[in-house]
């Protein structure tokens, strides 16, 4: 009976070990889909080069890392678009960016997630006006001459430029249109294009709510498809 319950603690043990590591990468696999959505090549997506980094890490199968970033190979059945929800939460403002192939697929599973949450699901157009939208590039740029007949007649919000590397703000997603024309026409390299949003007002709050919100917004980014959470709460 010693030999077999000997047997039945490492078994118990190796079952315990093995759950853990089928989550943590079940867990990658979904950071490495949803960076992928937009950009799928590591080369210049670094967020996503730095995720499958991280997969090898823990020795994660290179056939699920293959399986994750194919989930969202665009073609002309599967496109990835992005989508936002809105939502209420102790009354202030949340906005949800998902990234998905099917919209009602990605609301569904986020009512889902926040079915016991206090969190109340909303259009985001009822939102959308509560913050600012702004586009952001990252560009490998030789000089800064080049920089200049790029952003020429642009309405710039911000730029920095430091070692080759440009990261610009616009106010319009026009302006980014034309941005992204003109990194083709030129063979310019986009490095990574991004959306923010930033709140026109923020709403002071308890410290418990604020922790409330953190612990609601990492469980969204991890169990839906959502690539961002915004809020008007004040962290200052």
């Amino acid at each position: 009976m010693a030999g077999h319950s000997k047997w039945a603690n490492i078994k118990h043990r190796k079952q315990f070990v093995d759950d853990k590591r089928s989550k943590e990468f079940q867990k990658i696999a979904h950071e490495i889909s949803k960076t992928a959505a937009t950009n799928p090549d590591p080369k210049t997506n670094s967020m996503l080069r730095a995720i499958i980094a991280r997969a090898r890490s823990v020795n994660m199968p290179q056939v699920a890392i293959a399986r994750a970033l194919n989930k969202n190979k665009i073609n002309d059945k599967n496109t990835q678009l992005s989508y936002f929800f809105g939502g209420i939460f102790h009354k202030t403002n949340l906005l949800i960016h998902v990234v998905s192939d099917n919209k009602l697929r990605a609301l569904t599973i986020l009512k889902k997630v926040l079915q016991k949450s206090p969190i109340e699901i909303v259009p985001a157009s009822a939102i959308f006006h509560f913050f600012n939208r702004f586009f952001l590039f990252k560009l490998k740029i030789t000089s800064e001459n080049e920089l200049l007949n790029l952003i020429n007649d642009l309405e710039v919000t911000d730029i920095n430029f430091v070692e080759n590397i440009a990261k610009i703000k616009l106010s319009s997603a026009e302006l980014a249109k034309e941005l992204h024309k003109r990194c083709l026409q030129n063979e310019i390299e986009i490095q990574a294009q991004t959306e923010e949003f930033i709140s026109l007002n923020s709403f002071s709050t308890s410290q418990e709510i604020k922790d409330d919100y953190f612990c609601w917004k990492n469980k969204i980014l991890e169990e839906t498809e959502a690539v961002a959470v915004y809020s008007n709460i004040e962290f200052n």
